[in-house]
């Protein structure tokens, strides 16, 4: 969701409080049935087997890592550190170990 951030501070704190929770709550509702879906989807796919699908070697996962290296310092600018690092916390670290 996006608001205004001089509205959203001028609304009462508990009500703030309550329409985060809501917006948490909704999140991970929407999130579980998008997973759901993609799983099914992924399931009719490997059924149909007319399309091949590839789980990268630990050797390429570190290749294709590094090669986005370049991708994520270019972000960082644009959107900021913080936000990048915290995506790579949520994405089960997707940086170079």
């Amino acid at each position: 969701m996006i608001v205004n951030k001089r509205f959203w501070d001028s609304l009462p704190s508990d009500l703030r409080a309550v329409l985060e929770t809501a917006l948490r709550d909704a999140t991970h509702y929407g999130n579980d049935i998008a997973q759901q879906e993609n799983d099914a989807a992924v399931a009719a796919m490997r059924a149909a087997g007319t399309t091949e699908f590839h789980t990268q070697t630990p050797e390429e996962r570190k290749a294709w890592i590094a090669a986005l290296a370049p991708v994520r310092q270019a972000m960082e600018a644009r959107v900021g550190k913080d936000l990048i690092s915290a995506i790579l916390r949520e994405t089960a670290g997707l940086a170079p170990n």
